[in-house]
């Protein structure tokens, strides 16, 4: 499959567009070559076009957006660059062969994930929405600034081609972590919903620790209960948006006390510590940090 885009200067849409189209093809046993002109006698005979040759045309892998007539908008008024239209296009098939996972919801899911991530970020800035500045000459770091970057300086003895190819190892690495991050998330989600429909009187348990406070807060859940390292620990849920407090603190007797004094006062005889803040807290066993949750909920 022979993929081209502009040459010259480069950005992050350009370079994550053809990144994801080599992983595509890569994931689906095909070679791909690369060639980057504005030449458009090359262009029209391109297997792939990428932010260039003036054509959206996805059913035959014109991926333009510069054109007058380009209007593709998302729900959320964010225009689609060259990156997002490849993932839009082909984002499905590049997760679901990544993966080996052929669940339609699954697969959606991390897509989503991974646009509302990265992907719409590149592509609003590419399209002249939003800026780079936190404040004042204060410039934030962006993946669009970071691929930029690797443009040659009038100073370096290189080319924008070997330039190019440098930054697209870069986003190979990027859009790799992006989607096993998403992966993570989207099954933390699945065990979550899990957990949750197992739990008792707003106590949850789970045999791996899983980041899933948001979903335990936005299910009105009171304590979540997770092994770490040889402890079993007993973490408050904090209320919406409060991320400092807690829909039900531990007791306050047990505020700042450890081991043989803690249990003195909770009756359970594995308890290791209970924070002075009240959030959270820890035993031995599982058992013996669900009776300090038992405890602490009638308490």
């Amino acid at each position: 499959m022979n993929i081209v885009t502009h040459n010259g200067p480069f950005h992050a849409d350009d370079v994550l567009g053809c990144t994801l189209m080599a992983l595509f093809c890569e994931c689906s046993g095909e070679k791909h070559t690369f060639t980057r002109t504005r030449d458009q006698s090359i262009i029209q005979n391109a297997d792939v076009v990428i932010d260039v040759g003036g054509i959206y045309d996805p059913a035959n892998n014109r991926f333009d957006h510069h054109q007058n007539s380009f209007t593709e908008k998302r729900s959320n008024n964010v225009p689609y660059s060259s990156a997002g239209l490849i993932w839009k296009n082909y984002g499905f098939q590049i997760v679901r062969m990544f993966f080996g996972n052929d669940n339609i919801d699954f697969c959606n899911q991390i897509c989503v994930d991974v646009d509302e991530n990265i992907i719409q970020a590149i592509d609003a800035l590419d399209s002249g929405y939003g800026n780079f500045y936190l404040a004042d000459n204060v410039i934030h770091a962006t993946f669009s600034g970071v691929i930029s970057s690797f443009n040659p300086t009038w100073k370096e003895d290189i080319t924008f081609d070997d330039a190019f190819f440098q930054a697209v190892n870069i986003a190979r690495t990027l859009i790799m972590r992006e989607l096993i991050r998403a992966e993570g998330k989207v099954c933390a989600l699945q065990m979550a919903n899990t957990a949750i429909n197992d739990s008792h009187n707003g106590i949850v348990v789970v045999d791996k620790f899983i980041p899933i406070m948001e979903n335990l807060i936005q299910n009105n859940m009171t304590f979540f209960i997770f092994p770490q390292e040889k402890d079993w620990l007993v973490q408050c849920v904090p209320l919406e948006g409060q991320a400092f407090s807690q829909r039900k603190p531990l007791p306050e007797t047990w505020a700042g006390l450890r081991d043989a004094d803690l249990a003195a006062v909770t009756g359970v005889q594995d308890a290791v510590f209970c924070h002075k803040g009240r959030f959270i807290a820890g035993a031995r066993s599982k058992k013996g940090a669900l009776d300090l949750a038992i405890l602490a909920l009638n308490g």
